[in-house]
C-alpha cells in the first residue's frame, strides 16, 4: 500500500532557480534538489508536489510538500536523515504520515506572503538577497492606506503576471497588512561594555531584556560557577547610542497578505504598485482603479523576488489532526 508523507520545507531561494524542476536552468531547482534527497534516501525514485511554485529568488519559510512510497520509513529523526542529504538552502523542519486524501495543493484553505522591503539612504550587503531596497522615506499610515483596498474578493487580472493563463483570477485576500520596524534592531545584542565578574551574589542572577530594558526571569548561576560568567546587562534599544545614531528611514517595512490564493507574481506585483504609489503620494484609490482596469499594464513595476517569503500554508483544522507527527 502507498504511504503519504508530508513535509514541512524551508529554502532561501538565492542559490536555486525556483521551485519547478527545469532542465533548461543554470541553477539547480529546489524540487529537484529534495527529490533527489529523497530518492535517495528511500532507495527508489520518489517525486514530490508542492502547495504551490515560487519563483527563483523566492524563499520559503514553511512550503508543504507531499509524496508517496512503498516504503514506510519512521527513523529515529526523519528531518535528520532527510537535511544530512540537503545543501545547507533546504531543510525540512517537520515530517508527517499524511493520509491518503491529504494534498498539498489541493487540501490548502489559505497561503500566507510577506514581502520585506528595506527602506534607507543607502542599500546594504547584508539585506541584498533578502529584502528590496528602497531609498526613497515611506510612511506606513499611506501604505496601509493602499493595502486595504485590496482586501476582499477581486478579481486581481491587473496584478497577474502577463501571458499567464488561468481558468479564473478572482482570488480573496482575508488580510493585507504592513508593519515597521528598524532594521538594525539585531544589534542592541552587543554589549556596550566588556564582562565583568559580579560585585555579590545578588547581581548573579540578574538578566534583561535585552528590548524593553525591563527586568526578567532571574536565572542563578550553578553552584561553583566563576563569577567571571555571570550575566552581564545588555542595553536596552532605547540606550543603544548606536541605534540611536539610525535614520528613521534606516528600516524593514513587511507586506504581510492571507488569501485562498494567489495568481502567479500576484503578490510582488501589488507590492510593487504599492510602493509606486507610496513614492509619488498617490492617492489609495488608484488601487481600486487599477483593480477594475483588469488590465496588467493598469499596474506598475514588479518587486523583486528576494524581498518575497512564503510564510506558511493552512489547511482544515481536522485534516492537520490526521497527520501523525514522525
Amino acid at each position: 500500500m502507498m504511504i503519504k508523507y508530508r513535509l514541512t520545507i524551508s529554502y532561501d531561494g538565492t542559490p536555486h532557480g525556483g521551485w519547478q524542476r527545469q532542465s533548461n536552468f543554470q541553477k539547480p531547482c529546489i524540487q529537484q534538489v529534495i527529490e533527489d534527497a529523497l530518492s535517495s534516501l528511500f532507495g527508489t525514485k520518489i517525486t514530490v508536489l508542492a502547495s504551490g511554485r515560487t519563483d527563483a529568488g523566492v524563499h520559503a519559510i514553511e512550503q508543504t510538500i507531499h509524496f508517496r512510497s512503498l516504503k514506510l520509513l519512521e527513523t529515529a529523526d526523519f528531518c535528520y536523515s532527510l537535511n544530512s542529504l540537503l545543501p545547507d538552502s533546504i531543510i525540512c523542519r517537520r515530517a508527517f504520515i499524511a493520509p491518503p486524501h491529504f494534498h498539498a495543493m489541493a487540501s490548502a484553505v489559505s497561503k500566507i506572503y510577506r514581502y520585506r522591503v528595506y527602506n534607507a539612504l543607502r542599500p546594504s550587503p547584508l539585506f541584498r538577497n533578502v529584502a528590496q531596497w528602497v531609498r526613497t522615506s515611506l510612511d506606513l499610515s499611506e501604505l496601509n492606506a493602499l493595502a486595504a483596498q485590496i482586501e476582499g474578493t477581486h478579481d486581481f487580472t491587473s496584478f497577474k503576471n502577463s501571458g499567464t493563463k488561468t481558468k479564473h483570477n478572482v482570488r480573496t485576500v482575508f488580510s493585507a497588512k504592513w508593519t515597521c520596524q528598524p532594521a538594525w534592531n539585531h544589534i542592541e545584542s552587543f554589549p556596550e561594555k566588556p564582562l565583568t565578574a559580579c560585585a555579590d551574589e545578588k547581581t548573579k542572577a540578574r538578566s534583561l531584556n535585552a528590548v524593553s530594558g525591563e527586568s526578567a526571569a532571574l536565572i542563578p548561576l550553578r553552584q561553583g560557577e566563576p563569577a567571571a560568567m555571570a550575566a552581564y546587562e545588555e542595553p536596552s534599544f532605547a540606550r543603544s547610542s548606536l541605534v540611536e545614531k539610525i535614520p528613521l528611514e534606516d528600516r524593514f517595512y513587511d507586506f504581510t497578505i492571507v488569501g485562498d490564493g494567489f495568481l502567479k507574481q500576484m503578490v510582488r506585483n501589488l507590492v510593487g504598485t504599492q510602493i509606486q504609489l507610496a513614492v509619488h503620494k498617490r492617492p489609495s484609490n488608484e488601487i481600486g482603479r487599477i483593480l477594475a482596469a483588469k488590465d496588467r499594464k493598469a499596474a506598475l513595476k514588479t518587486a523583486p523576488a528576494w524581498g518575497l517569503y512564503l510564510v506558511r500554508v493552512n489547511y482544515p483544522e481536522d485534516l492537520d489532526k490526521e497527520c501523525r507527527e514522525i
